[in-house]
């Protein structure tokens, strides 16, 4: 029932303008690459108006790169003395990803703090090399090797802060597997046993622990990132049901929760990110081309928003794109390919979805204010109504 001094209309209103906002927001894209001699870059995570990933100076390696929101923020973290490096994962202050030194036997996980200096070396005691992809408070997930034969074996490592922290999650029997996200606890990638493929997996905090989420009908499937306290997990699986192509997937802590989020007239995709309700990855549509292009789901495969669109008046042609890492406001960060070169991109919803919410009640507001006017001339002894 519609009472006090809200007209019929001024709900109608009100209501028409909330239920098209989800399908109202747009994306502006912002290009990030760097300017001066880079060659390539691309964003691989974010975190409280910070995007970090690489950028990869003219004739030489990739170097960690952070960026607050334009290409002139950059700022190289590559550590002195260090031969390349590369960030995938960023929380308040912090860092992760991998840099080498020509001392190292392999790359090594590290963690930064913002700056090139201050550096945290996190490669465990024991393996040859390391790798650091997500990070949330002092929770940092990656994966570390060592040599077996002629082959590197990874297990899924979680630390918190130091080399000495680490705790190898790989399960009993199994011969590999990798750490790719962390939240509340959680932390999500994938694990496979000898002679088997891949399945997602679920972790909190020990090897014992470890849930396998690879879906019924389902021959592999891969953990990529993780949100909502662990509540939420994101990736990508190949089976019967998909027709034997990669198809983006959406758990909710269950084998059994999984959900397909390959929109119509894609062959494939897959979700590389996670963060409140939105996923993010990309997919590849063969009426559109043969290459993948960045996506954005709110939660199934209707609600895909193509990315790629976006990526024009930017001063390149781009033949591809995908989507890395999103935050809760919906801002993505990513990359987008001429075919060369790659360059970082940022895509940000236009208007946000607070703008959407503050321009419907100041539409209902604008619509009530004759009305309540004229209510408190003829009626000055009621309460005002309550909205």
């Amino acid at each position: 029932m519609v009472g006090g001094i809200f007209s019929r209309n001024a709900v109608a209103l009100f209501v028409a303008l909330t239920a098209g906002t989800a399908d109202a927001v747009v994306y502006k894209a912002t290009l990030l690459h760097p300017a001066g001699n880079y060659s390539d870059s691309a964003a691989n995570g974010l975190s409280g108006g910070t995007q970090v990933g690489s950028a990869t100076p003219a004739g030489a390696a990739q170097h960690a790169f952070l960026w607050s929101g334009t290409a002139a923020t950059g700022a190289d973290l590559n550590p002195t003395g260090f031969s390349y490096s590369e960030l995938f994962g960023a929380s308040g202050s912090n860092q992760v990803g991998y840099a080498n030194s020509a001392s190292f036997a392999g790359d090594h996980a590290f963690l930064w703090h913002g700056s090139k200096v201050g550096v945290v070396d996190l490669n465990p005691a024991g393996f040859v090399g390391s790798y650091a992809y997500a990070v949330s408070g002092n929770d940092q997930g990656g994966e570390a090797y060592y040599t077996s034969g002629l082959a590197d074996l990874f297990h899924a490592v979680l630390w918190h802060g130091t080399a000495a922290s680490a705790v190898d999650l790989n399960p009993a029997g199994y011969q590999q597997s990798s750490c790719e996200g962390v939240s509340g606890g959680f932390q999500f990638g994938s694990a496979a046993l000898p002679s088997s493929n891949f399945h997602a997996t679920l972790w909190n905090g020990t090897a014992v622990s470890a849930l396998d989420l690879n879906p019924t009908g389902f021959s592999t499937s891969s953990g990529k990132a993780i949100a909502s306290n662990g509540s939420v997990q994101v990736g990508d699986g190949i089976g019967a049901a998909t027709g034997g192509r990669d198809h983006a997937l959406l758990w909710s802590g269950t084998a059994a929760s999984a959900t397909d989020l390959n929109p119509a007239g894609f062959t494939t995709s897959r979700a590389l990110g996670v963060s409140g309700i939105y996923q993010v990855g990309s997919g590849v549509n063969g009426t559109l081309g043969n290459f993948p292009r960045a996506l954005v789901w709110s939660g199934t495969a209707a609600s895909a928003v193509d990315l790629h669109t976006y990526l024009t008046g930017l001063g390149i042609t781009f033949k591809y794109s995908e989507a890395n890492g999103v935050d809760s406001n919906g801002t993505i960060v990513g990359y987008g390919s001429d075919g060369s070169h790659n360059y970082a991109v940022m895509w940000t919803p236009v208007p946000e979805p607070s703008t959407w919410v503050m321009i419907c009640v100041g539409a209902v507001i604008v619509i009530r204010s004759p009305r309540r006017k004229l209510l408190r001339s003829r009626m000055a002894r009621r309460e005002p109504c309550r909205p």
